[in-house]
């Protein structure tokens, strides 16, 4: 078996270990993908014959595969400041009770160590389909040693359409300070507000972020700009129809209102069809979402272990 850093090129070789679209949020800064790969030969008599008819068709060509190797398991994961999130991982069918769901883990906890984290958490959503959070999935987790909870906001997907259906979202936006959308400022300008907000307290951070502009949706991401110093900015990442907000800072009410009817102006104008997610890390910011978005909410908790094992 190999595991392997996913790249760009060959995500199409896994769409169908992704039924939930984690591999989207590869877009994101700070995400990235393993992928294990296998001899389906080794998955026994019964199934070498079906194996050996589908290998030489499904088999990538990409460098560093092995001969016979087919797609196998997926893991997606997040890096936070403190910890790495397993996102999403997924084996398959065939080749489940072959310890590589255990391996694809084991991997991330070495590579946690290697950039400074001391922990490794699993996330889990409640299920789109049920509602609920899967408990076989927990008792997996829990069996590779994750073995405290802890309790999250919660994450929203939400209709952008929805956004009209809110009064906050239908004010007058002239009587706010007016947020500049990054498609109308210099790179060099938008890339100087990421630096010189990034590290302000009491801000709504989804993820880590990336300090270049282009990362970023030009007509939804915008910046408050006092006597030409930033003092609010909001960054949003868009993959397909989806719309990540990943920042948001003000100095005050005032400013934050500006430029949330600004991303959602730029919002209407680009993706009126989308969808935004969200997955606030502080429990203020989700009480305001569940007030204004109470039945789009969906549960969500992490099991953790230590990145090291205690010998």
């Amino acid at each position: 078996m190999t595991i392997l850093r996913l790249r760009p090129q060959e995500r199409e070789l896994f769409d169908w270990l992704d039924p939930f679209g984690y591999l989207d949020r590869l877009e994101l800064p700070h995400y990235f993908a393993l992928a294990a790969l296998a001899d389906y030969g080794e998955a026994g008599e019964e199934d070498a014959e079906q194996d050996a008819d589908t290998a030489e068709a499904e088999a990538p060509d990409a460098s560093g595969y092995r001969p016979g190797e087919l797609p196998a398991a997926l893991m997606v994961c997040s890096v936070e400041p403190k910890r790495l999130v397993i996102e999403w991982l997924c084996v398959e069918p065939q080749m489940q009770g072959r310890g590589i769901g255990a391996e694809l883990i084991e991997k991330a906890c070495f590579l946690a160590v290697k950039i400074g984290r001391r922990e490794v958490a699993a996330r889990f959503v409640d299920a789109p389909e049920t509602g609920r959070i899967c408990k076989a999935a927990e008792s997996y987790f829990a069996e590779c040693l994750f073995d405290s909870s802890e309790e999250l906001p919660g994450e929203w997907d939400i209709d952008a359409r929805r956004l009209r259906d809110i009064p906050f979202f239908c004010q007058d936006p002239g009587k706010y300070p007016k947020a500049e959308a990054f498609g109308t400022l210099s790179g060099g300008r938008a890339r100087a507000a990421i630096e010189e907000l990034q590290e302000e307290k009491d801000t709504f951070r989804m993820c880590e972020l990336d300090p270049n502009p282009l990362f970023y949706d030009a007509n939804i991401s915008s910046v408050l700009l006092d006597h030409g110093e930033a003092c609010g900015l909001f960054l949003a990442i868009r993959t397909g129809d989806t719309i990540y907000p990943v920042m948001l800072y003000a100095e005050s009410e005032r400013e934050e209102t500006g430029l949330l009817l600004q991303a959602a102006e730029g919002l209407r104008e680009t993706a009126p069809g989308g969808s935004l997610y969200l997955m606030p890390r502080e429990r203020r910011i989700g009480k305001k979402l569940a007030e204004y978005f109470p039945k789009e909410r969906m549960e969500s908790h992490v099991l953790v272990r230590g990145a090291l094992r205690e010998t």
